[in-house]
C-alpha cells in the first residue's frame, strides 16, 4: 500500500494543472468522492469558478462493486469545455460510464478528463494524467480525516445516555423558568 501525502499531492496537482491549462476548461466536474479534493484544487489553480460534482459509487472501501451507480445532479447547460476529474483511473469503468452519460446528456460540450493516477490496463485513459498506479494508493484525505471508531462510538454512547435520560423524564411535569426561580426562592435556595 502506498501512502500519498499532502506534499506530493500539492506538487502533482500543480503539474496536472499545467497539463490541463491548454484545454482551457470553463467548468470542472469532480467525480465524488475521490475526485472532489483534486477538482477543487484544480479549480483554484486554473482560476475556474464553475466547479460541480457527479456521484459515482463503484467501490465499497477497497472492494469493487459489480455495478456502478451514477447520480447526475450537475447542470452543465451553457458550458463548452468541461474537465472531468478523478483521483485515479483504475479499471476505467467509472470514467467510461461518466463520459458516456455526459456526452449523451450534453452532446455539444467537449469533455476531457484528468487524474493523478492511472493503470495502463484501464479500458479508457484520462486525457491528462501523471503517475502509474502500481499498488493500492491510500490518499491522505482518505486516511488522515477519518475519525477513529473509538471517537465515534464514544459520541454515540454519550448521545444514547442523554436520550435515555430524556426518555425516562418525558412524563414529568414541565415548569417555566420563572416558576422554577420562584420555587427556589420559596425553598431558600436562591
Amino acid at each position: 500500500m502506498y501512502y500519498y501525502d499532502y506534499q506530493e499531492f500539492r506538487d502533482d496537482t500543480l503539474a496536472l494543472a499545467q497539463q490541463c491549462r491548454s484545454f482551457e476548461p470553463d467548468t470542472i466536474l469532480g467525480i465524488a468522492r475521490g475526485g472532489l479534493m483534486l477538482s477543487q484544487i484544480l479549480a483554484y489553480a486554473l482560476k475556474i469558478r464553475n466547479l460541480q460534482s457527479i456521484r459515482v459509487e463503484s467501490y465499497d472501501e477497497q472492494h469493487k462493486r459489480d455495478t456502478l451507480n451514477l447520480h447526475v445532479d450537475c447542470d452543465l447547460n451553457g458550458c463548452e469545455r468541461v474537465l472531468v476529474v478523478d483521483d485515479i483511473v483504475d479499471s476505467g469503468d467509472t470514467l467510461k460510464q461518466v463520459l458516456s452519460s455526459l456526452q449523451t446528456l450534453y452532446p455539444d460540450i467537449t469533455f476531457k478528463s484528468a487524474s493523478l493516477f492511472y493503470k495502463p490496463t484501464a479500458s479508457i485513459q484520462s486525457d491528462y494524467k501523471l503517475k502509474e498506479a502500481t499498488e493500492w494508493i491510500e490518499f491522505f484525505w482518505e486516511k488522515d480525516f477519518v475519525l477513529p471508531n473509538s471517537i465515534i462510538s464514544d459520541a454515540f454512547r454519550e448521545d444514547s445516555e442523554d436520550l435515555r435520560a430524556f426518555d425516562e423524564r418525558k412524563n414529568e411535569k414541565s415548569i417555566s423558568f420563572e416558576s422554577l426561580l420562584k420555587q427556589l426562592e420559596t425553598d431558600g435556595k436562591l
